[in-house]
């Protein structure tokens, strides 16, 4: 069977780039956003977030809108999970939970067909020092696969909104991280916190009256997970290599994660709040990994920040890196639906994380040792970490300080 057109509800397009200085540095962020950059405070302000729904509203981004802390809902069990943690360690733990702009105010994206289309714009901050800029928008018609793929990549878009006016793709994501980037840091440090977007990720929603099949359409579905242009052409081995298995949990739905991005084709989900759950249990699992790996990738820039002679900035990089950027302890501990383990757990195999993550844990304790000498609280945090047995990091604690 040939899929001529594709009833897609949603595409969700987004970048995601590393906060440099947040943890290392946080003299570098503008007065109101100090707290980004002190565990302790941070807490506090999740703390008092969770108890207190108008304290949940704690600043805004430039031409985005109010930021709000995410401790509520389906992020609750995260946050409780890291405040256990923190009490075991006797340090706060930074926190997983992101901090969320949305825009009140629609965009038009044309180009994609012959009428312009809706869309809006979602900034998440991750306190571990990562950024994710969301193109969200509710297509609501039939589409081929080669305009998907079109779209994702940014091809020939023209992007108006109300804050920039038009530009194209790319000049609107720079946009959207350079209005994250002003917000938050001092004007001297603002050029130095330009760091490189990622390539462009997307979250491909399809209801469509034709059915998805794993062995009729796998090159179709190879071309909206890579967005590969080629996708007719590709040889079927390759494609069912590169796409793997469906993860859906019904036979009828075709869930997909790739590098590139993801795609769920979900009949039996039309119109249902089980279907909008089912959707952030995706988009929300595939952000995580993706933040945690951006930021992770930036190390050694990173650790050369760190001021090493403050005993405590040196513990908040330590526990991060131990445990809100750790993969294996994410999706053990801090994933809050069986769901997003599993979509969070298909998007670190496919991206390589766990293989990253295992040299870095390794090269920094390895690095830490002439570090610690001197800093008692250090040690003490260090112990914990290891009775806790924290996946990949209790071990190296033990093999490098015994």
């Amino acid at each position: 069977m040939k899929l001529a057109n594709l009833n897609v509800v949603s595409i969700d397009i987004y970048r995601v780039f590393p906060l440099i200085y947040v943890i290392e540095k946080p003299n570098k962020l503008k007065e109101r956003f100090r707290f980004l950059g002190n565990s302790e405070h941070l807490l506090r302000k999740c703390k008092a977030a969770e108890k207190n729904a108008e304290k949940r509203t704690i600043d805004y981004i430039e031409n985005i809108g109010l930021l709000r802390i995410d401790v509520h809902g389906s992020w609750r069990p995260t946050h409780h999970e890291l405040l256990k943690i923190s009490k075991a360690i006797k340090f706060p733990v930074r926190h997983v939970v992101p901090l969320v702009a949305k825009s009140q105010k629609n965009i038009s994206i044309e180009g994609v067909l012959d009428f312009p289309i809706r869309g809006n714009v979602e900034v998440k901050i991750f306190p571990f020092g990562s950024c994710i800029l969301h193109l969200k928008s509710a297509l609501q018609g039939k589409f081929t696969v080669d305009t998907l793929i079109r779209f994702a990549n940014g091809e020939d878009i023209v992007i108006d909104s109300p804050f920039f006016g038009k530009l194209d793709f790319e000049e609107f994501f720079e946009k959207l991280r350079d209005a994250v980037i002003y917000s938050l840091y001092t004007f001297d440090a603002q050029e130095d916190a330009k760091i490189a977007l990622s390539d462009t990720r997307h979250f491909t929603h399809i209801i469509s009256s034709d059915p998805l099949s794993m062995h009729e359409n796998i090159r179709e579905i190879y071309g909206l997970v890579t967005l590969s242009p080629d996708w007719a052409s590709v040889d079927l081995n390759v494609a069912k290599e590169e796409v793997g298995f469906s993860l859906g949990k019904a036979e009828e739905d075709i869930i997909i994660i790739g590098e590139r991005g993801a795609m769920a084709y979900t009949p039996n989900l039309k119109g249902t709040k089980p279907r909008r759950a089912f959707r952030e249990s995706i988009v929300e699992s595939i952000e995580t990994a993706q933040a945690q790996y951006e930021s992770l990738k930036i190390f050694k820039q990173r650790f050369k920040l760190l001021p090493v002679e403050s005993e405590s900035k040196f513990l908040d990089f330590l526990t991060t890196l131990s445990i809100s950027l750790n993969p294996y302890y994410t999706v053990e501990k801090l994933l809050p639906r069986p769901s997003w383990k599993k979509y969070y757990g298909w998007t670190i195999e496919k991206i390589g994380f766990r293989k990253i993550y295992d040299i870095v844990i390794d090269e920094f304790l390895k690095s830490i040792l002439d570090l610690v000498e001197g800093k008692a609280r250090v040690k003490i945090v260090l112990s914990n970490l290891n009775k806790l047995n924290i996946p990949k990091v209790s071990s190296a604690i033990s093999s490098v300080f015994g």
